[in-house]
């Protein structure tokens, strides 16, 4: 599980992930999202110190911005997976960086809707799988 698939849709905007929830009798992977036709498939790398590295980082820089008092975040639940029997972990390093800020929510998801850039600077909403959103308010 700790391999996820990332997806090129090769059309000039970065790549996504897919995360391998099971494998089916026939030997299909079962991924969360869609696998686009004419893309490029690769093999991705996730485990528990990866897990802990991003929410750190995007927690780092979420707490830079001068105002709001509260959080909303949002986790794949394949990144809670990848935490194993430490399923608090990703919880306690939020903790960590948010120094006595007030969390509003934090939960996680099946997936989540981002923008990717496009060759040309604009954006386009994708689903990704093994991330980590946040929103300071």
């Amino acid at each position: 599980a700790s391999f996820p698939f990332i997806i090129d849709y090769n059309d000039g905007t970065k790549p996504v992930a897919r995360s391998i929830y099971t494998i089916t009798e026939e030997g299909y992977a079962a991924c969360g999202g869609f696998m686009p036709e004419n893309s490029t498939i690769s093999l991705g790398s996730l485990d528990f110190s990866d897990v802990l590295r991003t929410t750190s980082e995007t927690v780092d820089t979420i707490m830079k911005e001068k105002e709001g008092s509260c959080l909303i975040m949002f986790a794949c639940l394949y990144r809670f997976m990848m935490l194993g029997a430490n399923t608090t972990a990703e919880m306690e390093k939020i903790q960590e960086g948010i120094a006595g800020k007030r969390v509003y929510q934090f939960c996680y998801s099946g997936g989540e809707i981002c923008p990717v850039y496009t060759e040309a600077g604009t954006t386009v909403n994708r689903f990704h799988n093994c991330t980590f959103i946040a929103c300071r308010l």
